[in-house]
This record gives structure tokens, C-alpha cells and sequence, in this order.
């Protein structure tokens, strides 16, 4: 999947401060007095179709930007990396670290009108469980989740997990209707295509590769919206996205910009262009369950054809930072600034080749590849310059661009594939890197396995003393840097480009009042 909606989140640091105690959050009132302007309308371009509207199945990013202004979760995580509340009000954690214990806020309700309670949470948690929803890794030490009353929600754990928390807040976790999916299967009933959840807005049209239209929930638990409609413009191209934007038919931009762009937008009167780093980062993985693939001096010599440098400056225009090692550099606690990649170097490249038992054909290649890429830059672009890297040291390789859905049935579901760039974050916490690199983690479809790594995973998470979690991420990345199931390539800068009428967007509200992409307190001024 595609990686913009992980601009993302948390260090983990929040968690673990929390396991000294409890948190109080505020009420969940608006704090924007202004009022919604009758008739008014957001326009935001998407840069992809949705594949369904059930959050929590699996990873969507396209959705995902949507879903965050339907559903809601128990808490979530600000542009300022900060996890505040959303359907739980406060949460308390016992001195052992295995009592998570949520107070719900009240009178909340789903957008059908029905009541929500502790026993939409209890169900949604559970059904991820049984379902093999994406959070289910997150949820492995689960003992049991209860709901004394209809306002709290206690998780029982086998052993201390500080990832808790941070999982709660991100992908996969937003609470759904029990009352509307029950008994049924949650990926054909039809809430599955016509939302419901207790967010800041209503479902209202999907229309296939044109629009997805929302409307103002009055009744939102956090204020009413400040705008009446949000629309969502499906524009897969980003030179036409940017013309639309140009034009003044998008008031957010809403998708990556041409990056080449990126300086003009800068200057552009009445356009605002805000960056934000992330825990976001791309990286070219293979497909380890075949030959050539599985063979580590393979993978050691693609890691020293790749130009990291070439790709920062060519095809992202250098917006972003060249990736040396295997987590987000900007965590320093968690960073290992030792196990880095080699820096480029054919004739060693080659000689590994060689050492793997190949030889050159008559064409001068050892064998051939075929990157499976997005149909969209800054994935493209790099995938040009990845085939130009492979076949200086004597790869055959060639690119075939596919749209996200057809991506993810090759790669994710059939795993039919060689070579791919992925994207995304690795946060909100350090564990979520098991999400790409753990045997079971819902990301690793590249079929890679180290028990030593698994065994890391599952001791850093049952630790709460920062320096002792670090020092078991660092021997993970440690480990990484030998097997290079992935090749980091660079990390992500996000560049969220809107109109300068515009005010309270989430990357550009100090306030910290909505999750990363939800619309909530946004003003039109114009």
C-alpha cells in the first residue's frame, strides 16, 4: 500500500510516560466557536479508489483518509506526535503494565442514531482478533477485554505491552457498529461500502473513480464540523491533481505534489505549503520465498548496485533524507546509527553475484527481474532508477506499473512477484516495525522469518524502561542489516499543500484536537 497516509506518528515515548500512571483528556467539546457557513464545502483530492470501507479488514490508504473522518477509535495521534483522546475520554494503566482501563465518553452516537457503548469496542476488538484483522499482531497479548459498564472498557494482558497504546492509536483500530455488523461477514455486509461510525462525518456517495461525498455529523461528540460537506475528488494523476488545484477545484491538494513543484507551490500567492517529517519511509523488499531472491549475497549485492542518493535527488527532488539504516532516523533512542547499508560499490556488487553462483549470459546479465511498482511517482520514478542501478551490475530488470488494487492482489495476496517498493511508516511505536519484518507481521509479504528477530520483538514490547526497549530494536536492526529482507532507500517528508483561506488543518493546528487527517475544525475563509 501506498505510503502517504503514514506521514506518521507517535515515538512511543507518550506510552510509556503513561504506564507511570493514568490520562485525563478534555471532554471532547469543540474548541473552534466559529460555525459551519451554510452550504459550505471542502474539496480534497485522492489520488486513489478505495477498495472498501471497513477500516480494520485490512490496510487501505486510500480509505484510510476518508475512514479517519467516519470512524473514530479510542484514541489517536495529533500532527505533534501526541496520543490524544477520541472515544475514550481517559485511560488509567496499572503499575504492572497489564490493565488498560478506558472511561468512554458518553452519549455518544452512531451516525444511524443508535447508542454506542463499551460493547462496540469489546466486539470490534474481539472480531479483529478472530478475523485476522491488520491490528491483530498488536493485539497478541490480549488475555481478555471486558466492559463493566456501558462506559469502560478494561484490556487484560498476558504481560506488559508498551506498544498498547501507540497500536490503538493508528491503522486498523477504529471501532465499529456491533450492532450493525454482528453475525455477519464483516467484508461483504453492506457497512462495508455505506459506512456508519461515530465520526465528524456522515457517509454519503461513493462514485467509482470520481468522488466520495461526506456530510457534517451535528451530532459529533467532539462539536459539529466546521464545514457542512466534504468531498473527496478520486484524481490518480498528480500533474492533473495539481492543475485541479491550480484551478481552484480542490481546496486541498490532498495527494503527493510533482515534487518538482514543490518550490514553486512555496512562492504561489494564496496557496500554503506546510511540511512535516515522519516516521514514513520507502524501501525496495523481494519476494524471499524464490531464487534468486532468498539468497542473502543477492539481496548484499542489490543493496550496494542501489543509489540512495540518485533516488533523493532525482525522483523525489530532494525532498526527504537518504535512508542508511532500518528505523526512522528523527527516534533517536531507538536509531541504530551502526547497522547502516554499505555505500555503492559494482565491482563488489558483481563479485557477490558471482560468489551466489551466477555468471553472465551472452547479453552480459547474471539473471532477470521484474519490479513490481505503483502507478504513481514518487514510485514510478524510482522504480526507473532502482532497473538502471540493477542492470549496471548485470541484472536484467525491467519495471511493471500497476494500480494500487492490482498491486496489492500481486504482491500482498498472490505474492507473485521479485521486486517491489513499498512504503509507509514504521511507527507510531519502534514494535510496529515487526508489522513489515516479524514472520506473522501483516506487512511482511515478502515471506521473510528470523526467530531471533520474532523473539526481539516480543521482549522489547514487554519492557517499559526506555534504554532496555532500545537496546532490543537496535539488535533487531542489527540483524536486518545482515539478512536485508528490505533495502531502505529514503525517509518520507510529507508536503501537505491547501488553499491560505483555509485554517485549522490538522498539520497546521498547534491546538491538537484532531488525528492526522480529519477534518474536524477546518474553517473556509473566503
Amino acid at each position: 500500500m501506498k505510503k502517504k497516509m503514514t506521514a506518521l506518528l507517535a515515538t512511543g515515548i507518550v506510552a510509556l510516560t503513561a504506564l507511570a500512571g493514568c490520562f485525563s483528556g478534555p471532554s471532547g467539546s469543540a474548541a473552534d466557536s466559529s460555525t459551519p457557513k451554510a452550504g459550505s464545502t471542502l474539496l480534497v483530492g485522492l489520488q486513489g479508489d478505495p477498495t472498501s470501507f471497513n477500516p480494520d479488514a485490512s490496510p487501505d490508504d486510500f480509505a484510510y483518509f476518508v475512514e479517519e473522518n467516519i470512524f473514530s477509535r479510542l484514541v489517536k495521534t495529533d500532527w505533534n506526535n501526541k496520543i490524544i483522546p477520541d472515544l475514550a475520554n481517559s485511560w488509567e494503566i496499572s503499575p504492572d503494565g497489564k490493565t488498560y482501563t478506558f472511561k468512554l465518553k458518553s452519549n455518544v452516537k452512531w451516525h444511524d442514531g443508535q447508542a454506542f457503548s463499551s460493547a462496540d469496542v469489546v466486539w470490534t476488538m474481539n472480531e479483529i482478533i478472530s478475523k485476522k484483522g491488520y491490528l491483530v499482531s498488536s493485539l497478541g497479548n490480549v488475555a481478555s477485554i471486558d466492559a463493566p459498564d456501558a462506559n469502560t472498557v478494561v484490556f487484560h494482558l498476558k504481560q506488559s505491552d508498551s506498544s498498547l497504546l501507540p497500536s490503538l492509536s493508528f491503522l486498523g483500530a477504529f471501532i465499529l457498529p456491533k450492532h450493525v455488523f454482528d453475525g455477519s461477514d464483516w467484508t461483504t455486509n453492506k457497512a462495508a461500502q455505506s459506512p456508519i461510525g461515530t465520526g465528524p462525518f456522515k457517509f454519503v456517495d461513493y462514485q467509482k473513480a470520481v468522488s466520495i461525498s461526506l456530510k457534517a455529523n451535528q451530532d459529533y461528540f467532539g462539536g459539529a464540523p466546521n464545514i457542512d460537506k466534504l468531498i473527496y475528488k478520486i484524481i490518480p494523476d498528480g500533474n492533473t491533481a495539481l492543475q485541479a488545484f491550480n484551478n481552484g477545484e480542490l481546496d486541498i491538494l490532498g495527494t503527493v505534489p510533482p515534487y518538482a513543484e514543490v518550490a514553486g507551490l512555496q512562492k504561489a500567492v494564496g496557496t500554503k505549503v506546510v511540511k512535516n517529517s515522519t516516521l514514513g519511509r520507502y524501501y525496495l523488499t523481494f519476494n524471499l520465498t524464490k531464487k534468486p531472491w532468498n539468497q542473502p549475497q543477492v539481496r548484499q549485492a542489490i543493496a550496494l548496485a542501489v543509489d540512495r542518493s540518485e533516488i533523493l535527488d532525482k525522483a523525489f527532488k530532494g525532498v526527504g533524507k537518504v535512508a542508511d539504516g532500518f528505523y526512522a532516523s528523527s527516534i533517536r533512542w531507538a536509531y541504530n546509527d551502526q547497522a547502516v547499508l554499505p555505500k555503492k560499490d559494482i565491482q563488489k556488487a558483481q563479485k557477490l553475484l558471482e560468489q551466489a553462483g551466477y555468471k553472465k549470459d551472452s547479453q552480459g546479465y547474471y539473471f532477470s527481474a521484474d519490479i513490481v511498482t505503483f502507478n504513481m511517482d514518487p514510485f514510478q520514478d524510482t522504480s526507473t532508477i532502482v532497473k538502471s542501478n540493477l542492470q549496471a551490475i548485470g541484472i536484467n530488470a525491467k519495471v511493471t506499473v500497476l494500480e494500487q488494487a492490482a498491486w496489492m492482489q500481486r504482491c500482498l495476496t498472490d505474492r507473485n512477484f521479485d521486486v517491489t517498493i513499498m512504503g509507509g511508516s514504521v511507527g507510531p511505536d519502534p514494535s510496529a516495525l515487526a508489522n513489515r519484518v516479524a514472520t506473522n507481521g501483516p506487512l511482511n509479504f515478502m515471506g521473510y522469518s528470523n526467530p531471533t528477530v520474532d523473539q526481539l520483538f516480543a521482549q522489547g514490547v514487554a519492557l517499559v524502561k526506555e534504554s532496555a526497549r532500545a537496546a532490543k530494536y537496535k539488535q533487531i536492526q542489527q540483524i536486518l542489516a545482515t539478512d536485508l529482507p528490505i533495502v531502505p532507500l529514503v525517509e518520507d517528508i510529507t508536503v501537505n499543500v491547501y488553499k491560505s483561506y483555509l485554517s485549522g488543518l490538522p498539520y497546521d493546528d498547534a491546538l491538537g484536537k484532531a488525528a492526522m487527517t480529519e477534518f474536524t475544525y477546518v474553517s473556509i475563509n473566503k
